[in-house]
């Protein structure tokens, strides 16, 4: 997958939620710095980077009203908020070329 269909699909989620715009952006940045750091490989690195940009590709089945409201969230919506990382892993389960897209959007709110 190239960087270029990787900032596409990014953008096109991102534009439904301009709260988080650029939020994919940093989270790539800055795992790739925390890579480098620990001595990773630049290929290793390139891989995290589209991770990284990724890992919210489920909030694209999260619904405008939900993701844009305003208020506080119900118990309700926020189920529909978490359940952003299953939907995210069964889109890109099919990505055989990239397998660690799919952990990536699944575990991604793991502590």
């Amino acid at each position: 997958m190239s960087k270029e269909i990787v900032l596409t699909l990014m953008s096109s989620i991102e534009s439904k939620d301009e709260y988080t715009n650029g939020h994919s952006a940093r989270v790539a940045d800055y795992s790739v710095l925390i890579a480098k750091k620990s001595g990773w490989t630049e290929e290793q690195c390139d891989e995290l980077w589209m991770e990284a940009m990724l890992h919210d590709i489920g909030k694209i089945g999260v619904p405008d009203n939900i993701l844009k409201k305003a208020d506080w969230l119900t118990d309700t919506e926020f189920k529909v908020v978490q359940n952003h990382t299953t939907q995210g892993a069964k889109i890109l389960e099919n990505l055989s070329s990239f397998p660690k897209a799919t952990e990536a959007a699944k575990f991604h709110h793991e502590k």
